[in-house]
């Protein structure tokens, strides 16, 4: 049976383990290429993968440096692969491209299903054994952890600009220095994402204000008809209002009627909202409507008589500005 021993994991849900918090663990196996020697453990509880290939693809495996479980990020499975695919290819077939023709020349085979079964089960014979070779997985982990150690010297040199790599920080013994670089990494990040925010903002205000331009320049077009006579088409338009951070949108009616103050009834707001296609003005006054109709119903009294008081209101601001 195996031992079970209380490990503290480097990280925590993702997170540098500050605590010390320790999780049982199980010593997997030791591996050696003769000059370094390294120590994979597993979890002790549940499997963490979910869907696992084969009975060695349940755990995920940690190495053990100075005192902590550092993430591999693969199963006993997964190691094997990575470590004898390259090799077993090669001496299997030559090269990528060889092994693509190969496969290509079996499925023309009548026996082609069977044929490439036998493949297969023979390229994961050979991985296998290759890749179970103890000395081929020190040199995969001391490989992935010189990985590790080149981007936590990037950050070293660049003074957390870059993301400190807590892994290889573990493997140069200088965890300390790098709880140090993250605490920079992160203040960087923040001074970044808020200058980014101020830069969305002002482009965004920028585009606001265009937009309320345009907005303006439609309801000065809208009254213009109004008072020199055309056709008004009932667009919508859309304003922002800085003070509350929002957006508007009216169609431009119903915005002249709330630019001159005059108060509609819900339902009379809503049908011309929704309704109301277009207008003909013929010296300052309404000629007619254009609308959509449901069981040719015409438009309503009510709509005539405020269409008439917004045109006293328009027509008055142009004899007071005269």
């Amino acid at each position: 049976m195996d031992t079970v021993k209380l490990k503290k994991p480097l990280f925590v849900n993702g997170n540098y383990n500050r605590a010390g918090t320790r999780m049982r663990s199980i010593l997997d196996r030791e591996i050696s290429n003769g000059t370094d020697t390294y120590q994979l453990w597993r979890s002790a509880g549940k499997p963490e993968v979910e869907y696992p290939s084969t009975n060695n693809d349940r755990y995920l495996l940690y190495i053990e440096i100075g005192g902590f479980l550092a993430p591999l990020g693969l199963t006993e499975f997964r190691l094997i692969d990575r470590c004898g695919y390259p090799e077993a290819m090669k001496n299997l077939y030559g090269s990528p491209e060889d092994r693509e023709q190969f496969f290509h020349d079996l499925r023309n085979n009548p026996d082609a299903n069977s044929l490439v079964a036998a493949a297969v089960a023979k390229e994961n014979e050979e991985i296998n054994r290759i890749g179970a070779d103890p000395a081929l997985q020190a040199d995969y982990v001391k490989g992935y952890l010189e990985v590790h150690i080149e981007i936590y010297e990037k950050a070293k040199k660049n003074d957390g600009a870059s993301h400190p790599d807590f892994i290889g920080a573990l493997a140069l013994n200088e965890l300390d220095e790098c709880v140090v670089l993250s605490q920079k990494h992160r203040e960087r990040l923040k001074i970044i994402e808020h200058e980014e925010m101020e830069r969305r903002h002002a482009e965004d205000l920028k585009m606001y204000r265009e937009m309320n331009k345009k907005a303006d320049a439609a309801l000065e077009y809208a009254m213009k008809t109004i008072q020199e006579g055309g056709v008004l088409r009932n667009t919508e338009l859309t304003t922002y209002c800085e003070k509350t951070d929002s957006c508007q949108t009216l169609c431009v009616v119903n915005r002249l009627f709330e630019k001159y103050g005059i108060a509609l009834p819900a339902r009379t707001k809503g049908w011309i909202s929704s309704k109301l296609v277009s207008i003909s003005f013929i010296d300052g006054n309404v000629a007619n409507l254009r609308y959509q109709k449901i069981n040719h119903a015409g438009a309503s009294q009510v709509i005539w008589d405020y269409l008439r008081q917004l045109c006293l209101a328009v027509n008055e601001k142009k004899t007071q500005e005269v």
